[in-house]
């Protein structure tokens, strides 16, 4: 393993906020940690995006009305917005959004950025969207 990666994970199970669920029977489940105020995802959503890396985020917001008060029916778009993303790109779905058409544009553009902007961070511009929420 990467000493980066090891010392990341050795860092979070560090924190006295998280040290109390490392004594439980059995590990949190996905739904255990689904709450935005569980310690255990408050201590991973403060880790930044590392220097030097390109992040992009899809947001899935279903229904009508200002994304920022809506969710996909299992996240709330505050929630799923991270700082410093090179774009961020949110459709008018549920979430699991994966399988539909403009998620996987917004993949294939994303996979297909120029290598040297990619390897450069913000060297190169990104694709501007056409607003924050793409019918």
């Amino acid at each position: 393993m990467p000493s980066a990666l090891l010392q990341s994970g050795s860092d979070l199970f560090s924190r006295d906020d998280v040290k109390p669920y490392l004594k439980m029977q059995r590990l949190p489940t996905p739904i255990n940690n689904m709450s935005p105020s569980h310690p255990f995802i408050r201590a991973i959503s403060e880790i930044p995006v590392a220097p030097g890396i390109a992040a992009h985020s899809i947001i899935a917001v279903d229904g009508a009305g200002p994304p920022e008060s809506g969710g996909d029916g299992m996240v709330k778009y505050v929630s799923a917005q991270i700082d410093g993303v090179e774009s961020e790109f949110s459709v008018r779905l549920p979430h699991s959004c994966q399988a539909n058409s403009n998620t996987i544009d917004e993949v294939r553009r994303v996979l297909h950025l120029p290598a040297k902007q990619v390897m450069c961070g913000r060297e190169a511009p990104s694709r501007a969207l056409d607003g924050p929420v793409r019918p």
